[in-house]
């Protein structure tokens, strides 16, 4: 066992050790082609690259490109023997969760992390968005201990997955882009300005768009992380404070940060397109917030 953190409360049954101990070892080279099989499907390809911010060089973010929570799913689902389990621990300002991802075959232990702040514009967040903040936090722990527990796999792929999303849009590559630097604009309220200056430094169009799905899938598992685009310096002076949100608004906001919980990023999509709305979420009217909320329910409860 390889560990610095106490792993008492932690620890599978003996039982289940001996268990996995007696099943087959894994087929590498097998798992690797069933999740690339999976991972590189059109349909899927894109939700699997998560851009995180390391800092900044010359004023500008800089961006590590690596897998997404639903990449780690699809990952544990095909390695399998994982033993998964964690915790949340809460103070006055922030939650942190820490999340074990146990290799019952090689009895190896990796820990994630993720804090998060629970102190919002106007004070501590309620209870209900603290509870969905937890779970979010979990989610993430979890996706990180789980890539760094199956790094061999993962690594082996991510390359594929990019040419997936490169080989979907083709010809269409600069469209895709101006759909999603629009997205950024009416999902984050982010100046597309001030993204396309973030994807400068990339030297090809397939890694301007590799970045721009990465940093959304990054703000869509991290909401909270939008202040640091709009408070860049490439924002300019005149970017407007957020508007307090009405009653609705926060529960539709409460349920997207559930369906991130759960690794369900496109349902609100989908719920869109069905009901036939084709505007941004804050452009919505108070009819529209409640058929939204009352289809997204549906999907939470299932």
């Amino acid at each position: 066992m390889t560990s610095n953190n106490p792993v008492s409360i932690y620890e599978p049954s003996s039982q289940l050790i001996q268990l996995s101990a007696s099943l087959p070892p894994r087929d590498i080279p097998k798992i690797i082609e069933d999740i690339r099989r999976v991972v590189t499907h059109s349909d899927v390809a894109e939700d699997c690259i998560y851009c995180k911010p390391v800092g900044k060089a010359d004023g500008i973010m800089q961006f590590a490109t690596g897998g997404s929570v639903r990449l780690a799913e699809i990952t544990m689902q095909h390695y399998g023997k994982l033993w998964i389990t964690g915790k949340v621990e809460e103070t006055e300002k922030q939650i942190t969760a820490t999340v074990m991802c146990f290799d019952l075959q090689s009895l190896n232990i990796v820990f994630g992390h993720c804090s998060k702040s629970i102190i919002g514009k106007y004070g501590r967040y309620n209870d209900q968005v603290i509870e969905t903040t937890k779970a979010a936090a979990l989610s993430i722990a979890k996706r990180n201990a789980i890539l760094q527990q199956t790094s061999a796999c993962v690594s082996a792929i991510m390359e594929d997955i990019k040419k997936a999303i490169i080989n979907k849009w083709g010809s269409s590559m600069e469209m895709a882009k101006q759909k999603i630097l629009k997205d950024f604009k009416d999902r984050f309220k982010i100046d597309s300005n001030v993204i396309r200056k973030i994807t400068e430094k990339e030297s090809t169009q397939e890694d301007k768009l590799i970045l721009l799905i990465g940093i959304r899938n990054y703000l869509l598992d991290n909401p909270d992380a939008v202040s640091m685009f709009t408070k860049s310096r490439y924002a300019g002076p005149d970017v407007e404070e957020p508007p307090i949100e009405t009653t609705l608004q926060q529960e539709y906001n409460t349920i997207k940060l559930q369906l991130l919980a759960k690794g369900r990023n496109n349902v609100l999509d989908k719920i869109f397109s069905t009901l036939g709305i084709e505007k941004s979420d804050e452009e919505l009217t108070d009819e529209e917030y409640k058929n939204v909320i009352n289809k997204a329910k549906e999907y939470i409860n299932e």
